[in-house]
């Protein structure tokens, strides 16, 4: 994995960097190529409020996060939270895309009786 941090208006804190990586540990099973690349960006408004956001390329696509709370540490929780649903979305989406097509055969047998249907399957071979 690579990691980049950036920190704006405030000290960078290896502590930080820390948590924020084990803390990502948990989406490399979205990860759709071997290399996937986090974004840290960590911004203090003022003494009491802070945004963290985050950005992750898996391969697949390219996804945002951002949060703002009072304490660094939940604003990264949040954000992580919520880079994590859209990576399900993502993966629900892809699974639905590939599930099983329906077979047919049984519904127009019926529809249109069996004799027809035999004879449209011996034609088309």
């Amino acid at each position: 994995m690579i990691y980049k941090f950036t920190f704006k208006h405030m000290e960078a804190l290896e502590s930080i960097q820390e948590y924020s990586k084990h803390r990502t540990e948990k989406l490399m099973k979205y990860a759709l190529h071997k290399e996937p690349r986090f974004n840290f960006i960590f911004e203090s408004h003022n003494r009491h409020e802070f945004q963290a956001e985050i950005i992750f390329d898996a391969g697949g696509g390219h996804f945002v996060s951002k949060a703002k709370e009072s304490d660094l540490y939940t604003a990264i929780d949040k954000a992580i939270g919520k880079l994590e649903r859209q990576l399900e979305k993502k993966k629900m989406k892809i699974q639905k895309h590939h599930a099983a097509k329906p077979d047919f055969t049984e519904l127009y047998s019926d529809i249109a009786g069996v004799d027809t249907f035999e004879k449209l399957n011996k034609k088309a071979n």
